[in-house]
Parts: structure tokens; sequence; C-alpha cells
């Protein structure tokens, strides 16, 4: 059985629109407005590239790799 560990996603700044989240190039989180974190979702233990886009745009505001340690949780 894969090891997994537990991401979450929070959208805090007020600034922005609602953002879209990829996770190693798949949609993960779509229109995610301010104030909102989502349920936890599960990934693979290893690391993932995330990219941040305002919500419907294909051009990233942010690009970041995680490292997920298997039966930790990670709020992003």
């Amino acid at each position: 059985m894969a090891e997994t560990a537990s991401v979450r996603v929070g959208h805090c700044c007020p600034d922005a629109p609602n953002v879209d989240v990829h996770v190693d190039g798949d949609p993960a989180f779509e229109d995610v407005p301010f104030g909102e974190i989502s349920e936890y979702a599960e990934l693979s233990a290893e690391s993932h590239d995330i990219s941040v886009a305002p919500h419907g745009d294909d051009e990233s505001v942010l690009d970041i790799t995680i490292d997920l340690e298997a039966d930790n949780a990670y709020s992003v």
C-alpha cells in the first residue's frame, strides 16, 4: 500500500481573485475563494509541484515544490 499524507489548501490573500490549484500539473482545487480552507485530500508521500493561478487563467502566480512525509497533515 502506498504511503500517503493529508493536504488541505487555504486561500489567504484578501486582494486576490478566486484561484485554481494544480498538483503535478493536474487540477486539484478549482475556483477557491478568499477565506476558504478545503477538506484534506490524500497525496502520495513524495515531492509534488504545486501551482496557483487566478481562476480560469493558465499563467500561475505561484509555483512551489512540497515534500510530503507519510502519515503527516499539511496546510498549504
